[in-house]
């Protein structure tokens, strides 16, 4: 960051790993109406939606790799019947009820909307609720995405605006920011000081924060409601203070979308002075890497990992499935030499939309150091479980640790397995998609998501057959039906998968002799209604190969 910010401390963060935010603002970091309740700003055809509108759920905003992403659309039929009468649904976020500041620096990193018809802003307004003023720190306008325009609005004289033209800012991030002081407000573009103008004489108040993806209007241009989409994507927004009797905060994890290091290096935080170092390189042989899965919602899971307290690298993603029963091994540099560690991964950006399959969460299976495997970590209660996989499951921000002894493991010989035939005799109700299922047999999973589009209602039947390290003997055999989808009142808007049989190296068992966690069984099938498993047994006279 060009901008000096020596004497300056953190008075406000979002990094948005993960978003806060209410109608109101109560008890949120964010507010998603404007605070004397509307919706809607000078008549323009867009409606600025949240989650609360119609009992719906429906949201402009997600989070994926550090970002907000404030997503514009035209309004959707089942909104139009909750009474939005807007062209267009799309989102603001403002700090009324959480953050207000005299004076100081103020700055967003975002890629702004390059879609006809939209606005992306960043500004600033009195906590009082008095107009003017008005500090537009930028406005960049979809259909003149190169022009970025700073205003300052203020009674005392007329406006004052100032517009740089050059880079395309839809292609990628970048920074805007207001230094405010007393006498002056400067406006910045990537850091670099664009043009200054005299604070107006009722610029000495509080103001909070708004950053909003505008739609329509006769400045930005009215679009059609034919195949529009705009996206506004926030990587941060910060506030800083000189003023001493103002409380610093500490700085969330750094985690940008695009990989850049946009640590604040000169300002102070809670937790003390921002300096940068230079990083040690890898340690020569050595070696480590994470073996993990997610639950996905509204983005990846994101961790950072940490070796004896220093962190190792970025911010890592994990893309596996868990439901599917889906692993990855993700590798990680390393500052360390061979010898005794403790290895932290720290799950970073939760998520919980409220229901079991609206939940983002990090399964961590094992950690290889060295040579070294590692099985078993140990976390905090209130933010872990521990499936029978043996994995160790995040379902809140935190960390599970690993202790290395720093002794290499030695691989176990691998036996020739025997191959077994699985038969699966199933059934569906597509919608939206087919079925889509996972089968594990005495824990192990036998080959990847199997998919049936054999239709139930017509009274149709498939057979799919797997292969896989098993003979014939017994065995307890998992049918995971992992993608449920129902839309209540529409017609045929169900997705579900029936088994009515398994068939394990020629020995047949029938889907209603065992226990279906997903839905009731009918006389001759397992009707799984929802996400869950079908638990069955086989007789046979050996165990699984190993």
């Amino acid at each position: 960051m060009a901008v000096d910010l020596t004497g300056f401390h953190l008075t406000f963060d979002d990094e948005f790993n993960t978003f806060s935010a209410s109608p109101n603002g109560t008890g949120t970091k964010w507010e998603t109406k404007y605070f004397w309740g509307g919706r809607q700003l000078n008549g323009a055809s867009d409606y600025y939606l949240d989650g609360s509108v119609g009992g719906l759920g429906e949201t402009p905003y997600s989070l994926a790799n550090g970002a907000l992403d404030i997503h514009a659309q035209p309004t959707t039929p089942e909104l139009q019947a909750a009474g939005v009468t807007a062209s267009f649904t799309t989102g603001q976020i403002d700090t009324h009820n959480s953050f207000s500041q005299e004076y100081g620096y103020f700055e967003m990193r975002a890629q702004i909307s390059g879609s006809y018809g939209t606005n992306s802003a960043f500004w600033l307004l009195p906590e009082s609720g008095a107009w003017p003023p008005e500090i537009d720190v930028t406005e960049v306008l979809g259909r003149d995405p190169k022009t970025d325009v700073m205003t300052n609005h203020t009674g005392s004289t007329a406006p004052s605006s100032w517009a740089n033209n050059g880079t395309d800012l839809s292609q990628g991030y970048h920074t805007y920011g207001l230094m405010w002081t007393p006498t002056t407000m400067t406006f910045y573009l990537d850091g670099v000081a664009q043009y200054t103008t005299p604070t107006g004489a009722d610029e000495h108040q509080p103001m909070y924060i708004l950053a909003t993806l505008g739609v329509g209007g006769s400045w930005a241009g009215n679009p059609s409601t034919t195949n529009f989409s705009a996206d506004m994507k926030i990587d941060y927004i910060r506030a800083y203070s000189s003023d001493s009797a103002i409380p610093a905060v500490s700085l969330d994890h750094v985690s940008s979308p695009d990989g850049v290091d946009t640590t604040p290096y000169g300002a102070t935080t809670a937790d003390g002075l921002l300096t940068q170092t230079t990083p040690t390189p890898p340690a020569t042989g050595s070696s480590l890497s994470v073996r993990v899965s997610e639950d996905a919602y509204n983005g990846d899971a994101q961790f950072i990992v940490h070796v004896d307290g220093q962190q190792i690298g970025g911010t890592y993603t994990a893309t596996a499935s868990h439901a599917a029963g889906q692993w990855q091994d993700i590798a990680i540099g390393g500052t360390y030499s061979t010898g005794p560690h403790t290895i932290d991964v720290q799950f970073i950006n939760d998520a919980w939309g409220g229901t079991s399959t609206t939940d983002r969460n990090l399964y961590v299976q094992s950690v290889t150091m060295n040579g070294e495997t590692i099985s078993h970590g140990t976390a905090s209660s209130t933010v872990a479980s521990y499936p029978s996989d043996g994995s160790t499951e995040l379902f809140g921000n935190g960390a599970v640790t690993y202790s290395a002894t720093g002794t290499t493991t030695s691989p176990t010989p691998t036996p020739t397995p025997a191959t077994g035939t699985l038969v699966l005799h199933v059934s569906e109700d597509a919608y939206k998609g087919n079925a889509q299922f996972t089968v594990f047999v005495d824990g192990h999973q036998i080959g990847g998501t199997q998919t049936a589009t054999a239709l139930h209602s017509k009274g149709q039947w498939q057979d799919i057959t797997l292969t896989g390290p098993f003979d014939n003997g017994p065995h307890t055999i998992d049918v995971n039906f992992i993608n449920d989808l129902y839309s209540p009142g529409k017609h045929g808007g169900d997705r579900n998968l029936y088994v009515q049989s398994v068939t394990i190296d020629g020995e047949t068992v029938a889907a209603t002799s065992g226990t279906n966690t997903a839905g009731p069984m009918d006389p001759n099938a397992a009707d799984m209604l929802g996400n869950g498993t079908l638990e069955l047994h086989s007789h046979g006279n050996s165990l699984w190969v190993s």
